[in-house]
């Protein structure tokens, strides 16, 4: 979900997607506070998709 290279190459400069953003934020234009806000609605969304997978998985699992 956060990888950048290949949203890069797929997407093409009009598709902006979580990673490249973060990137952008943080080297070209210099905005920590939004990029830091981003990083942490990209790690959020991760970390519940996750545990949702996982829980799924489980309960389809489970004997």
């Amino acid at each position: 979900m956060n990888a950048y290279a290949t949203p890069v190459l797929l997407g093409g400069p009009k598709f902006t997607m979580m990673g490249p953003l973060v990137f952008g934020q943080f080297a070209q234009q210099n905005n920590w506070p939004f990029g830091g806000a981003i990083s942490f609605v990209l790690m959020t969304a991760t970390l519940l998709l996750s545990v949702a997978a996982n829980l799924l998985v489980h309960r389809q699992y489970r004997r």
